[in-house]
């Protein structure tokens, strides 16, 4: 049986809203937030840009969300293609290994494999990232 209520929201709500506070606390415990109020932006313009960055992001979430990664809602009531296509996604390897251990009770080993293809998923686009990265 598919997971339904609280066993598919709580994984999904994991798995997309991973960023939005943190970066304020950290810009703010970094000093970041001291520095901008030393130029000459006014503060409604640096909150206008904070929100439409977490915006962005969150929008760049939501479709990852909607291209079936399983967040929203359970992947397992959808077509078998769509249930492959899901796993093209790292939102749908994390869904797949929170299902696996908290809506279907496997056992940790069932969720090594999507955890193992995350990390060398972040491996390589923080090489990636690392490779194109420019101070200017």
């Amino acid at each position: 049986m598919p997971p339904g209520g609280f066993s598919q929201a709580v994984p999904g709500t994991m798995v997309l809203l991973t960023s939005g506070a943190i970066l304020l606390v950290s810009e703010r415990e970094r000093g970041l937030l001291r520095r901008l109020a030393a130029t000459p932006i006014s503060r409604g313009s640096i909150v206008l840009g904070k929100w439409v960055a977490r915006m962005a992001l969150a929008l760049v979430q939501i479709g990852f969300a909607m291209a079936l990664g399983g967040c929203w809602w359970p992947i397992e009531i959808t077509p078998r293609w769509m249930q492959r296509r899901a796993l093209v996604l790292p939102s749908g390897w994390c869904m797949d290994a929170m299902h696996r251990l908290v809506s279907f009770g496997y056992g940790a080993e069932s969720a090594w494999p999507h955890a193992l293809a995350l990390a060398v998923g972040a491996s390589l686009l923080g090489w990636l990232g690392t490779r194109q990265f420019r101070y200017q």
